[in-house]
């Protein structure tokens, strides 16, 4: 819940405004403008540390006590990216060619879900 006071009332005016997010069996649930701040609070993305061609190596680390499914939108790689509950993992992008300096990745955060069935949308970015 995302109340602008820590008192019933400032609680009972968050619920009725619909600023809210619930937590349910390893997913979060609510407003795309409330689980988008809360995503890139959460998650923090390194600078690339190794180059190999036109693959990138880079670490993406998860602070929430929440794990985190990325699933590619695209033909991406990599299609799918796991991160743990306060974790960090190693990402193994490939770019278009051997001169791109700046990974982006388009992913949809499957356990964070902003409608019936829809995940929220990000961006991963590395430079």
């Amino acid at each position: 819940m995302l109340a602008k006071e820590r008192t019933l009332a400032g609680i009972k005016e968050a619920l009725f405004a619909g600023r809210t997010i619930v937590w349910f069996q390893k997913m979060l649930i609510g407003r795309e403008e409330y689980l988008r701040p809360m995503f890139e609070a959460c998650v923090k993305i390194y600078p690339v540390h190794y180059k190999n061609g036109t693959k990138r190596f880079f670490k993406v680390h998860n602070m929430a006590a929440v794990e985190m499914h990325l699933k590619g939108i695209g033909k991406q790689e990599p299609g799918y990216i796991y991160i743990p509950p306060e974790s960090t993992v190693l990402v193994k992008a490939r770019v278009d060619n051997k001169k791109d300096e700046e990974v982006v990745l388009k992913y949809e955060v499957t356990n964070f879900l902003v409608a019936p069935g829809e995940g929220l949308p990000v961006e991963i970015k590395s430079k």
